[in-house]
């Protein structure tokens, strides 16, 4: 009787398949880490397409978006002409413009985000770009409004031919020269834009006067939603200068910020050089 308890208990574990031999064991955690390597891969791919799902979104959003804001801006600028052919007064003027810039503001807005949603998976087409010929154009497009004889002066220095993407770049100046407009000094509120030939590539600064950034909040004006403690027309989103970091970081460059204690702040985009550095437009 012990016998074939013995004989049982020998054959119990055995495969008929293999004569009689005990089948191999897989070891438990080799199975575990598989599955833990399969749920990490599903949770990325599923989160990936939450990411794209997100920024179809965005991108749809703000382009239903561009068609009102573009129609107000338009609806403010016939508002001021027709202002000053009627003589209707300063404040209509006033009011007309104040109009006009914050839809120029949220066109930018808009079209930082849209921006962002195009190149989120795919590189920007890099091309010879002459930087004098962007900064006129988005100072153009974001000084239509906001530029009576009261506001700021802006002058622009000697700039450079990079290999770049004009249409980012262009979105990058204009919020900074917004931003600098916005939290500028209303009593000395000159702005200047210029180049430097740094080693490497080219450094474009936006300065402007007024109350320089703390050292605290040198970091976090670059996240999304955060914002610098300004005591006075501090209304806005805290996307823009975040975004524009990314497009920058997408151009391989990199976007900062040196304040400047008693004197203002000085914004600014590293764009490092394709080959050789180009000579400055005169």
């Amino acid at each position: 009787m012990s016998a074939e308890r013995a004989i049982s208990d020998e054959s119990a574990g055995a495969n008929p398949g293999t004569g009689g031999k005990p089948a191999p064991r897989r070891s438990s955690k080799v199975t575990r880490l598989q599955w833990r390597n399969a749920e990490l891969e599903r949770q990325v791919s599923e989160l990936r397409e939450r990411d794209r799902t997100l920024r179809r979104f965005v991108a749809d959003a703000a382009h239903e978006l561009m068609e009102p804001l573009v129609l107000i801006e338009a609806t403010a600028v016939e508002l001021g002409m027709h202002s000053a052919e009627s003589r209707g007064g300063p404040e209509s003027a006033v009011l007309a413009d104040s109009i006009g810039t914050v839809a120029v503001r949220g066109r930018l807005l808009v079209e930082t985000l849209l921006q962002d949603a195009r190149f989120a998976e795919r590189p920007p087409e890099l091309t010879t770009v002459r930087v004098a010929d962007v900064v006129t154009d988005a100072l153009t497009l974001v000084m239509t409004h906001g530029s009576r004889p009261a506001g700021p002066q802006i002058t622009v220095g000697r700039m450079p031919t990079v290999v770049s993407n004009a249409q980012l770049l262009s979105i990058v100046i204009r919020n900074l020269v917004v931003n600098a407009v916005k939290y500028g000094s209303r009593e000395a509120g000159d702005i200047r834009i210029f180049a430097d030939d740094e080693q490497g590539g080219w450094r474009l600064s936006v300065v402007s006067r007024g109350r320089a950034i703390s050292p605290g909040e040198v970091e976090r004006i670059f996240r999304r939603f955060e914002r610098g403690n300004e005591p006075r027309r501090s209304t806005g989103t805290g996307l823009g200068l975040a975004i524009c970091a990314r497009l920058v970081g997408r151009l391989g460059g990199m976007l900062g910020v040196t304040p400047e204690p008693g004197v203002g702040n000085r914004f600014f985009v590293f764009l490092p050089d394709a080959e050789a550095p180009e000579a400055l437009d005169s």
